[in-house]
């Protein structure tokens, strides 16, 4: 039973991959900042004929593992039929501070990005590299791509839509 109100808000956590074994086991790929998260859930959303669906989970105990079993999915072809979808949850299912920075990280385009209170530009994007996150940010004369990670990254602003950070001496160079 899912209580409360959905909100329209989702976090995508991560996409089937292909079945495991013979007995309903999934193979999923999440980012593994979500692990902590999507253990505490009973159930998640799949997009389906362009609406939210729920599956309850069955089994997460493998979650390190990147397994995981839902109520009602059993054999590989239910698994296949499910070959490619994201796995979400709904905002109700999480306290917002309880993400980890990488999640927060994501939120930051348009913001102004400053180096050690010198203008870079504004992040024009963000995108998932192997290992971490990198903003794409411009200016009028050039584009950087710059990792956002809390190595770099000093202080957010959201009031005025600030990114202050420390990038190594020559970064900006390459």
């Amino acid at each position: 039973m899912i209580k409360g109100k959905l909100s329209e808000h989702y976090l995508e956590l991560g996409k089937v991959v292909k079945p495991y074994g013979k007995d309903g086991w999934i193979k999923v790929n999440l980012n593994t900042d979500y692990i902590k998260i999507l253990k505490k859930q009973k159930f998640v959303f799949m997009v389906q004929w362009g609406s939210y669906v729920p599956y309850f989970i069955e089994d997460n105990s493998e979650i390190h593992n990147n397994l995981m079993k839902f109520e009602g999915i059993e054999g590989i072809e239910s698994v296949q039929a499910l070959n490619g979808m994201s796995l979400y949850i709904n905002e109700i299912q999480y306290d917002p501070k309880q993400l980890p920075q990488s999640v927060l990280l994501k939120d930051l385009e348009d913001y102004t990005v400053y180096n050690r209170d010198e203008i870079i530009g504004k992040i024009e994007s963000i995108d998932e590299y192997p290992m971490q996150l990198m903003a794409t940010i411009g200016n009028d004369h050039s584009t950087y791509l710059v990792p956002l990670n809390s190595e770099f990254v000093q202080s957010i602003d959201d009031i005025n839509k600030i990114v202050n950070m420390s990038l190594p001496y020559g970064l900006l160079e390459i």
